[in-house]
């Protein structure tokens, strides 16, 4: 919100599959198609959420995929009257929101020390002495049974009934120290910690945030006098460990920084931080990307941009302020929070506000996105991966200061990819190889006005097409599906390894063993248990193979003797421990981004890959997560 400037959803995301069609070679002209649909409602049994086992995403109570798509009615809490908080749940419910973010305390820097109905939370302004009155009442009209904490519960039930997530900002530092900041000394901010575990650690629904517009250390150039100056790191760290040790159930949590500052940046090593949070100005794409890549890998939220019916530079268009959505989505965010000038702090137009085009966009982006497995979706745009979706029509970062820059991702299964360009261009090249060689099918989608999709065409998975900007459209989604449910047939054998284990036949073919196969170096440990159920069930010599690997952090396979030539290269892998996640580069080229190896026994044949060798041998190489690596497929292509 970065005051004084004012400052993922749907459904429950049973995530389809794209539907396959039939691989074609030249454009095809068909119908447009309608955009796959989200399915049951999210309840209040879908929660607390929890990060996926890779760390990459974020998944509900029983590991379904969860988009996080955020409104930030910030003042709702110490604002609005019961009445009003039923009106603004039921609609961001029915427009596809699926998570709140608010302030539990009133905002000191607007002038506000008690909620709607006077209540106040604290005594004397005093985080250690919340201000209760006993009795248990829904009635705000009983000043002898509800306070103020009451009417915070009251709130995060009514969500919770609606399906929605409430991220509780609980004590907003405020730009430059303006808000409770001061207030939170490191014994007050543990001894409001432990009441706020107590007393809501039990719910559901919650997702908590710590901060707020202010960075831990400095940042105190609107502190009020007279209040602790000193930095906050250890009182937040305070105030965090003891809502870890008093809640009942165990919740996400993360730090609300500056604009432009990342929550990893102060708080990346502690155990209670596991989301990072990428607050960002309009060009979302480098704050969530620059997340994404961190070393310690953890599910990215942008928590905010810039908001709609602003009053100062930037001021955003509709275009704009959607295209914040879309760049978060596809530079490796699994979270977006849309903001309104007049819903942020509840001020007498935030009724009509409600219904600004601005909320409905991001209705399209999190119905379209519901329709795909975004959970699997890795950025390929980011600097070092040369296989991308496209080869031309991205533009560049320093121009038109970087607002007219195009990103992609892929799916770590190859299975669809999506670009979001947020304005016209006449250089667009579609990378048809980007899905692993098989058949792709290429569609556009309006992120302006939603609706259908519009078929492309269905191509062979090799080469490159040009496309021309569709009519009307000011930004574009490109979608590329794989257009087969298998990879096409390969060509002639060239040679197939069992990477450690004996000579054998798969499939009518002949597999060589690695160990007496010339030409042949491995790198990383020899490994085999063939004690593991296999993931899906296969025949005894397949599993043979399977369960028998080199493994590694680094592993490597070379096979020399390879004539200069474009190769189909399929490689089997599979998990014997825990999950891990790794890259595999084929010749130097980045050809399977962020793969999740999945639960002991789960095993898959990755490719084809199609890969150029210019120097007499083929070189396959893992980096990230330890990778089992169990056999190798070369056809000539």
């Amino acid at each position: 919100m970065n005051f004084p400037h004012r400052p993922w959803p749907s459904s429950l995301l049973a995530l389809s599959l794209l539907a396959l069609g039939g691989c074609g070679g030249p454009e095809t002209a068909a119908p447009a198609e309608e955009v796959a649909s989200a399915a049951s409602p999210l309840t209040l049994a879908d929660y607390p959420l929890k990060a996926s086992a890779d760390q990459r995403s974020l998944v509900t109570a029983s590991g379904a995929p969860f988009l996080y798509v955020a409104d930030t009615p910030w003042l709702l809490p110490s604002k609005l009257s019961q009445a009003d908080v039923k009106t603004y749940l039921d609609d961001r419910k029915a427009k596809g929101f699926n998570t709140v973010q608010v302030m539990f305390l009133p905002m000191l820097g607007q002038n506000l020390t008690k909620n709607f109905y006077g209540d106040v939370p604290f005594n004397n302004l005093n985080p250690a002495s919340p201000a209760i009155t006993p009795g248990a009442t829904t009635d705000p009209t009983d000043a002898a049974g509800y306070d103020y904490w009451d009417h915070i519960e009251w709130i995060i039930d009514q969500a919770g009934q609606r399906g929605l997530q409430v991220a509780a900002a609980v004590c907003w530092y405020g730009y430059g120290g303006s808000d409770w900041r001061g207030y939170m000394t490191t014994s007050a901010s543990a001894a409001y910690g432990t009441f706020l575990g107590q007393r809501f650690g039990a719910k559901n629904n919650l997702f908590w945030i710590l901060g707020g517009d202010n960075n831990p250390i400095g940042d105190i150039g609107s502190l009020p006098a007279g209040l602790d100056a000193g930095d906050r790191v250890e009182a937040t760290n305070a105030l965090a460990n003891a809502i870890r040790n008093t809640e009942a159930k165990r919740h996400l949590m993360s730090y609300h920084a500056k604009r432009t500052a990342s929550s990893a940046a102060y708080f990346v090593g502690q155990p209670w931080h596991t989301v990072h949070f990428a607050y960002s100005n309009e060009r979302t794409y480098s704050y969530t990307l620059t997340d994404y890549n961190r070393a310690t890998v953890r599910p990215v939220v942008m928590p905010e941009s810039y908001y709609d019916a602003r009053t100062s530079s930037p001021l955003l268009d509709r275009r704009r302020l959607r295209a914040q959505a879309w760049w978060t989505a596809l530079s490796g965010g699994v979270g977006f929070a849309y903001g309104h000038e007049n819903v942020w702090d509840m001020d007498s137009g935030w009724k009509p506000a409600l219904a600004a085009a601005s909320a409905t966009d991001i209705q399209t982006f999190a119905s379209f996105l519901a329709g795909h497995p975004t959970h699997l979706l890795r950025p390929d745009h980011r600097t070092g991966n040369t296989q991308k979706l496209l080869q031309g029509g991205y533009g560049s970062t320093s121009t038109n200061g970087g607002l007219d820059y195009g990103v992609s991702a892929i799916a770590s299964d190859h299975g669809f990819a999506l670009a979001y360009l947020p304005s016209s261009r006449s250089d667009l090249v579609v990378n048809l190889a980007a899905l692993g060689g098989a058949g792709v099918k290429l569609s556009w989608f309006n992120p302006g006005t939603g609706g259908a999709k519009t078929l492309i065409g269905t191509y062979a998975g090799t080469g490159t097409k040009a496309l021309a900007w569709p009519t009307g459209y000011t930004d574009a989604v490109l979608v590329a599906e794989r257009s087969g449910t298998t990879p096409p047939p390969p060509g002639a054998l060239f040679r197939a390894l069992n990477l450690n284990g004996p000579a054998l036949t798969l499939d009518g073919r002949a597999w060589e063993s690695s160990s007496g196969a010339a030409n042949v170096t491995l790198t990383g440990t020899l490994f085999e248990n063939q004690a593991v159920p296999l993931v899906p069930a296969t025949d005894a010599s397949r599993a043979q193979m399977i369960r028998s690997s080199v493994y590694g952090t680094a592993a490597k396979v070379r096979v020399g003797a390879v004539p200069s030539g474009t190769y189909d290269v399929y490689l089997h892998v599979w998990e014997d421990n825990a999950t891990k996640t790794f890259d595999i580069l084929a010749e130097g080229v980045l050809v399977q981004n962020d793969y999740v190896s999945g639960a002991p026994g789960q095993w898959k044949r990755l490719g084809p890959w199609v890969v150029s060798v210019t120097d007499g041998a083929l070189d396959l190489a893992t980096s990230g997560g330890t990778a089992n690596l169990s056999g190798l497929e070369i056809y000539q292509h």
